[in-house]
């Protein structure tokens, strides 16, 4: 957690534009910093609710490099395990589109 967080500092550094595609970038390093600058975004609640959905069923960088850590010794492959956290990732943001179609419909 603390070397995402480090990286997404340093990346937040590095680019220098104020943008809703490097807020949320940063935002995939780590839920919980993500999570809050999400919700300082100037879009809609809609699509803010999207994009924090995607990001809490994707889990973050920082929850890949401490499972990493984990199994690095028990010969699991990390390959299919990021494959599957994008497929959640995707599932949830069709679903919570698709919840937002009908909500406001």
């Amino acid at each position: 957690m603390m070397l995402a967080s480090i990286w997404m500092h340093m990346l937040d550094q590095i680019i220098l534009t104020d943008s809703v595609g490097k807020t949320i970038l940063l935002s995939t390093f780590e839920i919980t910093t993500g999570l809050e600058l999400l919700s300082g975004l100037a879009i809609s609640r809609n699509i803010r609710y999207l994009i924090m959905l995607a990001l809490t069923s994707f889990g973050g960088i920082s929850s890949i490099l401490q499972t990493m850590s984990m199994v690095q010794r028990s010969g699991l492959k990390m390959i299919p395990y990021i494959a599957e956290k994008l497929v959640t990732m995707t599932v949830t943001s069709l679903l919570a589109y698709l919840y937002l179609i009908i909500i406001n419909y």
